[in-house]
């Protein structure tokens, strides 16, 4: 897994790792319970600085994706928080609103933004099923 981050976006590094490592778990591609590169690792096979990467590690065990075994690494959640579900569902809505805003003044129609959510959710349990 190598993710793909580009430092010329406004979003910060740490962020673009988050949501690389965040999709690579989603689709199946990183499985439950299996680790993730060291940070010195993870560092230098993107050419970015550690302590990005550290943070990026750091949020997510905040979040409950990842869980830091001391002397042994950081692998991947067994099971997402279920306390979080209620806060999580609030981000994903707000990000629906952001994206809904997006497509009205771009000239994107209701049916157009639901046949793409509903393929990329296709896409998404495809790539599971693998």
């Amino acid at each position: 897994m190598l993710p793909r981050i580009d430092p010329t976006r406004s979003e910060p590094i740490y962020a673009q790792l988050m949501k690389e490592i965040k999709y690579s778990i989603a689709t199946g591609m990183i499985g439950a319970g299996e680790p993730l590169p060291s940070v010195r690792q993870m560092a230098v096979q993107l050419r970015i600085n550690p302590n990005t990467v550290a943070r990026a590690y750091r949020e997510l065990e905040r979040e409950g994706v990842v869980v830091t075994i001391r002397g042994k690494g950081v692998y991947v959640s067994d099971a997402p928080r279920s306390s979080d579900k209620g806060r999580a569902l609030a981000d994903v809505k707000h990000a629906l609103d952001s994206i809904l805003v997006e497509a009205f003044h771009t000239g994107i129609s209701a049916d157009e933004v639901r046949e793409a959510l509903e393929q990329r959710i296709k896409n998404l349990k495809s790539a599971r099923a693998k």
